[in-house]
């Protein structure tokens, strides 16, 4: 049984300050800012993935309830960001029809970005209520209460780190195989499953950031996050075109017939380009089978 050089109490206070952390955030008079909600956003995703690692310690009932506490905050901070991404995703596609000198196109994208711009601040103006504050503070403390609190099993160092070791295995073991599944029909992966490998590569990530933390002269740690990073990057604008295009065929009546089919057409291309491109350093990362590859970690 393989082992990683990571102990339960180091965990633990990682996440209370990460939480503490969310706390500052959301108590502060800029948490309404995108920029400060994606963070809050993303530092909930990453107490998600370093939770799992005590799923076993715990049991899965304690476990689910801590977890759904974080997935909770997530979720009541989705919409003030969704409006945002649609924005941003769609001036990315601007570059790309430019790059690729898609004069129609870009014309056709540069329509759509008025159009959104325009419903945006109307949203703004008219009903976009904030996230319920109190209550995200409320699962926080929550959060916060139960690391400080719960307590660890009285297991040596080895047993830890071996206990640690199998969580990691676990998730790597998820992404892998998800990660086949999609590459099985690559570039034209269902949009559903590609999202599903994505949140475990993340999770992967998030495991390897806080191994890498207490482990900083761990050179493979870096360059397996670096690749991880990648993958989850372009899986994640392959999302966002994907919810983008359902999007415009909600509202193809600001565009004719023409123009929507343009803007589609560039859209699957660059999408099976970001897969493509993903799958490749899906490759490099998950040739091993899951204990070998742990084991690797700490060699």
């Amino acid at each position: 049984m393989p082992r990683i050089p990571l102990t339960f109490e180091q965990v633990r206070q990682r996440v209370l300050s990460a939480i503490t952390d969310c706390q500052a955030m959301a108590s502060d008079e800029t948490r309404n800012d995108p920029a400060v909600i994606h963070d809050l956003r993303t530092t909930g995703k990453r107490l998600r993935a370093w939770g799992r690692l005590m799923r076993d310690v715990w049991g899965d009932e304690t476990w689910r309830t801590a977890d759904h506490w974080v997935r909770d905050m997530c979720r009541l901070l989705a919409g003030s960001r969704d409006q945002h991404v649609q924005q941003q995703t769609l001036n990315q596609l601007a570059q790309v029809s430019q790059d690729r000198e898609k004069t129609k196109t870009m014309g056709s994208v540069a329509i759509l970005q008025e159009r959104w711009a325009t419903c945006d601040v109307q949203d703004d103006q008219q009903d976009n209520p904030q996230p319920d504050w109190q209550r995200i503070a409320d699962l926080l403390s929550f959060a916060y209460e139960h690391w400080l609190n719960h307590p660890m099993d009285d297991l040596t160092l080895k047993q830890q780190q071996r206990h640690l070791a199998k969580r990691l295995e676990h998730t790597y073991a998820k992404a892998r195989r998800l990660g086949k599944q999609v590459q099985a029909d690559a570039p034209n992966s269902d949009a559903v499953l590609c999202h599903r490998f994505r949140k475990w590569v993340k999770h992967l990530l998030y495991q390897l950031e806080l191994l890498a933390e207490y482990n900083p002269e761990n050179k493979k740690l870096n360059k397996l996050r670096s690749k991880l990073k990648t993958i989850a990057d372009d899986l994640g604008d392959h999302h966002d075109l994907a919810e983008l295009s359902d999007q415009i065929h909600e509202r193809t009546n600001e565009l004719d017939d023409k123009a929507v089919k343009r803007v589609v057409k560039l859209m699957r291309q660059q999408q099976s380009d970001l897969l493509t491109h993903a799958m490749k350093k899906f490759r490099q990362v998950f040739e091993e089978k899951s204990e070998t590859w742990v084991k690797g970690l700490s060699q």
